[in-house]
């Protein structure tokens, strides 16, 4: 009795330093321009990923640059590394897509099971 009474004590006390009595806020009042509900038309986005953006730099028709971004893009360790760990990541979500697949085996295999003949049989 005298645990619920200090339990049930630790609960009100806390609750009721929560209720705080009603403040007096009131909203401010705002005006909303006719331009904001009135704005341009929104359009669904297509990036253009997909299209292929090969050697840009071949537009700027400059042999330096053209052996110098090819010179980068050959030695470029750091690239190098990032393709090889983008080769990986992909590698591995291929791995754990193959999951959701069924998988089955098959292999010959024969088991031959015996009681020894020294022990007692509960069944016959």
């Amino acid at each position: 009795m005298k645990t619920l009474l200090i339990t049930s004590l630790l609960f009100a006390v806390p609750l009721t330093l929560l209720a705080k009595p009603k403040s007096d806020y009131q909203r401010p009042a705002t005006t909303v321009s006719s331009e904001y509900k009135s704005g341009p038309v929104w359009r669904e986005m297509r990036p253009l990923e997909t299209l292929p953006r090969g050697a840009w730099w071949t537009v700027f028709q400059d042999t330096t640059l053209n052996k110098l971004e090819l010179r980068a893009t050959a030695e470029n360790l750091q690239l190098r590394a990032a393709v090889a760990k983008f080769d990986q990541a992909r590698a591995t979500a291929r791995v754990a897509r193959g999951d959701f697949f069924p998988a089955g085996t098959l292999g010959p295999q024969a088991f031959y099971q015996k009681t020894s003949g020294n022990i007692r049989r509960p069944f016959h």
